[in-house]
Formats: C-alpha cells, sequence, structure tokens
C-alpha cells in the first residue's frame, strides 16, 4: 500500500511538472513571438508576466463553451484532453527511480 501511495505521488509530480513547463513553454513562446513582432507580450500579468498561465487557466475555466451546431458535443468537448494525453505519456517513458543514474 505504501509502494502505491509512493508512485501515485510521484505520477503526480511528474504530471504538474509537465504541465507547470507546458504553461511556461507557451509564456515563452509568446514573449518571444511579440519580440518578434515587435509589439507588447504577455507581461501585464505579475512580475514580468509570470503569472500569465494562472491568468490564462483562470480564463479558461470561465470562458463560454460555444460548439458548432453540425458538431458532435461529446467529441468536440473530450477533443482537447484526448490530445494531451500522448504529450503526458512521453514523459512516461523517462526512468526514474532511486537508483537511476543517467
Amino acid at each position: 500500500m505504501i509502494q502505491f501511495l509512493i508512485i501515485l505521488i510521484q505520477a503526480l509530480v511528474i504530471f504538474l511538472a509537465a504541465t507547470t513547463a507546458f504553461a511556461y513553454m507557451t509564456l515563452f513562446e509568446r514573449r518571444l513571438l511579440a519580440r518578434f513582432q515587435n509589439r507588447v507580450g504577455p507581461n501585464r500579468s505579475g512580475p514580468g508576466g509570470f503569472t500569465q498561465p494562472l491568468a490564462d487557466a483562470i480564463k479558461l475555466f470561465f470562458k463560454e463553451d460555444i460548439t458548432p451546431t453540425e458538431a458532435d458535443k461529446t467529441i468536440y468537448t473530450i477533443a482537447p484532453a484526448l490530445s494531451m494525453i500522448p504529450a503526458i505519456l512521453l514523459f512516461a517513458v523517462i526512468p526514474i527511480g532511486a537508483d537511476m543514474v543517467l
């Protein structure tokens, strides 16, 4: 039982680290594209824009979901989650353990 909890906590930590990394990679991409296009980037939220991913997440939860009339609502709703599964599963092949040396 303890071993299961340890594995579950490790998986949760890796999942949270991956999603946080994705959020901040998006932030840095937006800042870089803003520099390329000579415009102001996402630096209005917090010091240096580092709370922009949090603001984006809050906006995502309160945003109205508009489904096209001809679309299947179930598939249209779960498609973003299904597209994230392969990206998160990429971290499953990274060997992580106490005796693992890279």
